[in-house]
């Protein structure tokens, strides 16, 4: 496992269940790697056989117990005049492994044209119910796994898997929130934001974790997030430098925020970077703080300065 990413989540009763994406190292690519590596990846990962009692009790246990699905009313929508799982069980039976084309499957679901998955794993007719799991984490979980390979490298893709992992909160807001004309502009922003606060959906199970876990946080990462300003300039906040430095400074000098990725260290990059752009300079790159230096400096992971 090269990287992880993990979200709580809280349903409607409460019940905690987690987001988790995990890119894992030398995977294949579907238009980047042949099918024969995608498909031999998958069913290293993947399966949805039933297992033997005798054999391997506690897996089957787990699989029967929490990844044999039940159609109900929480599943069961209406396609095309008939009542279908959104989850597309029962799953049809196949004897090998079956990869379709991603372009084709991700339309296909989402103009409801076509209900096909991007794969199929092979599946006996006894088997049509069992959701796709993995044998060690299923054991190690003890529960209900969903997984699912992340199918091609697009934006698209990424921008479909950010926005369902990362669901904002419930809120009653918009239900109970009024301002007054007659308050004062300090007034309005104090009664917005404690509206905010107040207005917050959260069940007991999230109110505790807040509490007790990680400083209030709801994720976990093996990776550190940069924020950089790139909305439109005008738009854009900058925190000045502090009266001292700017006491300092010439009388001249115009320089009276702090250096930033947008604003100063990426469009002064040398020459030889001109083709990386922000994205990639702001993951290669960081803020040096070295006291060595008079002025601020940008290195990147290896401690290498590339000026200042």
């Amino acid at each position: 496992v090269k990287s992880s990413f993990i979200r709580h989540e809280y349903q409607g009763r409460g019940t905690v269940h987690f987001h988790c994406l995990i890119w894992i190292e030398g995977a294949p690519v579907i238009g980047k790697n042949s099918d024969e590596e995608v498909a031999s990846f998958i069913q290293r990962h993947e399966t949805c056989r039933m297992p033997d009692p005798s054999k391997e009790p506690e897996l089957f246990r787990v699989v029967g117990k929490y990844h044999k699905h039940t159609c109900r009313a929480y599943c069961l929508r209406k396609f095309r005049g008939r009542m279908k799982c959104r989850f597309q069980f029962p799953r049809s039976p196949c004897r090998s492994f079956l990869l379709r084309d991603a372009v084709t499957a991700v339309i296909g679901r989402k103009t409801g044209k076509m209900r096909k998955r991007l794969y199929d794993v092979p599946r006996t007719v006894e088997e049509v119910n069992i959701n796709n799991y993995n044998p060690v984490l299923s054991i190690l979980w003890s529960g209900n796994i969903d997984l699912q390979y992340i199918s091609v490298d697009t934006f698209s893709i990424a921008t479909y898997i950010c926005k369902y992992v990362l669901k904002s909160e419930r809120t009653t807001l918009d239900q109970d929130f009024s301002l007054s004309e007659q308050d004062s502009d300090m007034k309005k922003f104090y009664k917005y934001v404690y509206t905010i606060l107040r207005s917050r959906s959260m069940s007991a199970h999230a109110a505790s974790d807040r509490i007790l876990q990680r400083n209030g946080e709801l994720w976990r990462s093996s990776e550190n997030f940069l924020w950089v300003q790139a909305t439109k300039p005008e738009c854009r906040s900058r925190t000045m430098r502090q009266i001292k430095d700017l006491e300092k400074d010439d009388t001249k000098s115009k320089r009276i925020f702090c250096d930033d990725m947008i604003h100063s260290f990426y469009p002064n990059r040398p020459k030889h970077l001109e083709h990386m752009c922000l994205h990639e300079f702001a993951a290669t790159f960081e803020k040096s703080y070295d006291k060595r230096y008079t002025t601020m400096w940008i290195k990147d992971k290896n401690n290498v300065v590339l000026g200042g």
